[in-house]
């Protein structure tokens, strides 16, 4: 991912998890990753793997492409 690409996932999981009413802990939980980790991850401090990308993708029901627009 790009940093324009990051940029964007961090401020579409913020969004959407607001959206779709879901917690932090219950999207790190459908990630199969720690709460901490999650949280690294929306404040641009860790880079998610791919297979985090799907799994927070398929918990918040969009498209990976719709997360890093």
């Amino acid at each position: 991912m790009t940093e324009n690409q990051r940029e964007a996932f961090r401020k579409n999981i913020k969004h959407l998890l607001i959206d779709k009413n879901i917690t932090q802990r219950e999207l790190a939980n459908a990630a199969n990753v720690t709460d901490q980790f999650l949280s690294m991850v929306i404040s641009g401090v860790k880079k998610p793997p791919f297979d985090v990308v799907v799994a927070i993708a398929n918990k918040l029901d969009v498209k990976v492409d719709d997360l890093i627009k």
